[in-house]
């Protein structure tokens, strides 16, 4: 770290310190003061021209109290002692009015004070410039166009990010953590007839080379995804099995941990709130929550709350051990804070099972339905019931023959994540989520009429 970000970094602790003793004069009561900074370039080329780039820089600070069961908050971003001032008469103005709840508490000593890994691989010494990230970025479109001419570009966003966050509270010790993201996406729309189909790729890593050395890739990815859309095909309506890909498992599981989530079960909103040690999976599958891997996209070594981050079987051998907690959901449960305040780390799938690719898959399948997109909300998390547009391929003895589209795929959650039979090796690492694609067995499939 050089010379002008380690006074930079003495800079705000010293300013979080001086914000936090200004509460405290004033206010007595537990107090955690939070800074978070967010440094952002965002642009888009579309037809080789640049359609816009945005510059977003953001700094902020939260105060929350801690006060006889009562909590308030208030975020400001003005630094001055004037503001915060202004922003301490509000708690102490708002505090009195607030109803005592003994589930209100600040982050235990344990969770908090702990000795924590920082170097997980979120931030490299490293850099792009916006002319290079233009050119990256027409460099792909051109590519791709070229490969197919009844493609027209909907458009490349590149964008970096940097976020930091910096904690301070009553135990008088400040934890801080940085992540860069580098966030590449290409989308393509395909002329067929007189329909036209949309699809996207894109890369997410916190290394910049990682990728430099992958985006060259993207335009032949596309091209063969949406090449395959060509030959459009009506399919009735039937029970049959189906194959969500990598990424539309992910947002299967996105329900999953959404159903765990403790807000969810303390509420009794969640059709999983009697599930804690029940099986919910098949037998063969494992979710460990892992926020330590190296350059995990949902690696973090303390959650918003400060509580330090570790490793846990959410489901062990297909059974249900855990809710996703924050401190006011593990209080009211009284189960261990999982420390989950901003949502879940990265969840790792172990397979007790032999791992298959994804070409294995589709042939254990031989007949049914490969789902590339999900469409709409549609999911009831109190029942489990779900009802979503869906696009795909059909599949006939173990051969992809025609894309299939407009069709609604329903059902309960409880029995799609049980019958799920085998889960293939094409792991996304983009994700927080690191699933590969899912076979699912008797899914109820609308098509025409």
């Amino acid at each position: 770290m050089n010379i002008k970000k380690i006074n930079s970094q003495k800079k705000i602790k010293k300013k979080i310190i001086k914000i936090f003793n200004l509460v405290k004069k004033n206010i007595k009561a537990n107090i955690q003061i939070t800074l978070l900074k967010n440094k952002e370039t965002n642009l888009k080329i579309k037809n080789q021209k640049l359609e816009n780039i945005n510059f977003i820089k953001n700094k902020n600070i939260n105060i929350t109290v801690f006060k006889k069961y009562k909590k308030c908050s208030i975020t400001c971003n003005n630094f001055n002692k004037k503001n915060i001032l202004n922003c301490i008469n509000y708690i102490k103005n708002n505090i009195k009015n607030i109803s005592e709840d003994k589930y209100n508490k600040m982050t235990d000593y344990s969770l908090y004070n702990n000795e924590y890994e920082s170097n997980l691989g979120t931030i490299f010494k490293d850099n792009i410039s916006i002319l290079d990230m233009i050119n990256i970025s027409k460099n792909i479109e051109k590519n791709t166009l070229n490969l197919n001419k009844n493609l027209i570009s909907e458009g490349i966003t590149f964008i970096k990010n940097k976020n930091s966050i910096w904690i301070y509270n009553n135990y008088k010790k400040i934890k801080t953590f940085s992540a860069k993201y580098y966030f590449l996406i290409q989308n393509m729309i395909i002329k067929n007839k007189n329909m036209m189909e949309y699809d996207y790729n894109y890369i997410y890593t916190h290394k910049l080379q990682d990728l430099i050395n992958k985006y060259h890739y993207l335009s032949k990815k596309i091209v063969k995804k949406i090449y395959t859309k060509k030959n459009i095909k009506k399919i009735s309506t039937q029970n049959i099995s189906v194959i969500f890909n990598k990424e539309t498992s992910i947002e299967i599981f996105k329900y999953l941990s959404k159903s765990i989530n403790g807000h969810n079960i303390y509420n009794k909103t969640s059709f999983m709130k009697n599930k804690i040690n029940k099986k919910i999976l098949p037998k063969w599958m494992n979710i460990i929550e892992n926020p330590y891997i190296y350059k995990g996209i949902g690696s973090k070594p303390f959650d918003y709350e400060g509580s330090n981050t570790y490793k846990y079987n959410v489901v062990k051998n297909g059974i249900l051990k855990k809710f996703i907690l924050d401190v006011y959901s593990s209080n009211k449960l009284d189960l261990k804070n999982t420390c989950n305040c901003g949502g879940i780390h990265n969840w790792n799938f172990i397979n007790n099972i032999k791992y298959i690719n994804f070409k294995k898959l589709i042939k254990k399948m031989y007949n049914g339905l490969i789902i590339d997109k999900l469409l709409g909300q549609g999911v009831n998390i109190t029942t489990g019931f779900y009802s979503k547009g869906a696009s795909g391929f059909w599949v006939e003895k173990g051969k992809i023959k025609f894309f299939v589209n407009e069709i609604t795929i329903s059902g309960n959650l409880k029995s799609l994540f049980k019958n799920i039979i085998y889960m293939s090796n094409d792991i996304n690492n983009y994700s927080n989520i690191r699933t590969g694609s899912i076979l699912v067995s008797n899914i109820q499939i609308t098509g025409k009429k």
